[in-house]
């Protein structure tokens, strides 16, 4: 027997894969915090040595600037309303979830939960005023639509009936006054229907009961995902997740690199042939008196051996390079001739196509916005970056041999344009990944001659 609070099998799969997103996203100190999850013990290891192992453990935060990079590229210039979008739309925009955040703000928000989850939720609900129900009671009683984002993470559930969402849960937490100047936070489950929404609270015995119904006057339910790597309806599977790998495995090694390191550094003095009360006193400007045969030498670790440990650093920095960079590489989706247009419009990177995805998906919270208020048709709205000009063709190799020396040889030989080069040197991380060719040049048009 489940209650209102279990989370279906499809999403309770998914949480190993979200808890490691989410270490990664906290940076060194989630990471930390997680202990031996991602950091496991040596063989004999006292609790001693590694607690002090863990500590001085740090996280090169290749996933989650990656991340942040194509968010970034997709959000480099503003969204493109388009003139179908009704004044009484348009208006909400700027403070589209109730919380001073704009449109591009807030789909920026989204759009990067879905990168690391491979899908994220926007609900498009209403400010209740009174006893108002209907689009025009809303409106004269001052209620509006907003939008909420919901994270993957607090997602129970949902049903489908002939793939339609008839039903949404997920878990929330509200702010409500505790005394005259306290307050405190309340767990609860929100469940979404057509025409009727129900909260459900624990009561004093510890069950889930109802709390508080709704009617609204939807006869869908008003939940739209986003997907960046959709596997079935309403799920995703997270896109970067071997870049994640990639970079739990640099964690492991460059805590294993600082140790070795350590060990090199560190003199470790060994006598043999001493009597076990001997004294000793070891310092630059003292003498050690040894009876005979009896001998003192230094341990130290190998340098060759830490500079192995940081080329298989180097080269594992490299490997995430290549896994981020693959959602800007181009290959061939699969369209119809009248999707592409041509051929040559097939050939699209991953982080265009999943910004495709996002306009669709935005389009839909539009009209779930007009359906509330009756504005009739809820319009359109586009991404403003050129994501097809600056992806990379998929012949061309990326891998750690390529420098920025090679790149600039090639421009001064005239066998790659300076905005291929740019496009390449943020891959490379020498450039500004969240700055457009277009944006740079104004820069460069801008600056004072060099003297």
């Amino acid at each position: 027997m489940t209650d209102v609070s279990t989370r279906i099998p499809e999403l309770a799969a998914m949480i190993d894969h979200w808890s490691l997103v989410d270490a990664l996203k906290g940076g060194t100190r989630s990471m930390r915090d997680a202990g031996k999850s991602y950091l496991p013990a040596f063989p004999h290891e006292d609790e001693d040595s590694y607690a002090n192992r863990l500590k001085a453990a740090t996280l090169l935060p290749a996933y989650a600037e990656t991340v942040q990079q194509m968010a970034g590229r997709v959000f480099a210039k503003p969204l493109q309303l388009g003139q179908d979008v009704p004044d009484a739309i348009r208006k909400l925009f700027a403070d589209i979830d109730r919380e001073g955040r704009n449109l591009h703000v807030f789909a920026r928000d989204v759009f990067e939960a879905a990168l690391d989850y491979g899908v994220s939720y926007v609900l498009v609900d209403y400010s209740r005023v009174g006893d108002a129900q209907t689009g025009a009671d809303m409106l004269s009683a001052g209620a509006r639509p907003y939008c909420v984002h919901i994270r993957p993470r607090h997602v129970l559930g949902w049903k489908l009936y002939r793939q339609r969402l008839v039903q949404f849960r997920y878990i929330e937490s509200v702010v409500e006054d505790d005394g005259e100047f306290g307050t405190k936070s309340v767990e609860q489950v929100r469940v979404i229907e057509p025409r009727r929404q129900r909260i459900f609270r624990i009561d004093k015995r510890g069950s889930w009961t109802l709390f508080d119904e709704v009617i609204t006057s939807l006869e869908v339910v008003p939940v739209i995902p986003v997907y960046t790597n959709r596997t079935i309806q309403m799920l995703g599977s997270p896109p970067l997740m071997e870049l994640a790998y990639l970079n739990v495995k640099h964690w492991q090694s460059q805590s294993d690199q600082d140790k070795s390191v350590r060990f090199a550094r560190v003199r470790m003095i060994y006598a043999s042939g001493l009597e076990s009360d001997t004294k000793l006193t070891a310092a630059a400007d003292s003498i050690i008196p040894l009876p005979q045969d009896a001998e003192i030498k230094v341990v130290q670790g190998s340098a060759e051996s830490v500079a192995v440990g940081q080329d298989a650093l180097t080269a594992m920095e490299d490997q995430m390079k290549i896994a981020g960079a693959k959602l800007l590489t181009r290959s061939v989706l699969s369209m119809s001739d009248i999707q592409a247009g041509d051929e040559k419009a097939r050939e699209i990177s991953r982080l265009a196509a999943m910004a495709e995805e996002l306009e669709d998906a935005l389009d839909q919270v539009l009209q779930l916005m007009a359906n509330w208020i009756g504005a009739g048709e809820g319009g359109s709205v586009r991404i403003g970056a050129d994501l097809n000009g600056a992806a990379l063709n998929g012949s061309i190799k990326l891998n750690g041999s390529i420098k920025p020396d090679d790149i600039y040889k090639a421009v001064a030989a005239g066998l790659l344009s300076k905005q291929s080069a740019y496009e390449r040197l943020t891959l490379l991380g020498v450039a500004l990944d969240d700055v457009d060719w277009e944006t740079e040049q104004a820069r460069i048009g801008d600056q004072l001659p060099v003297m």
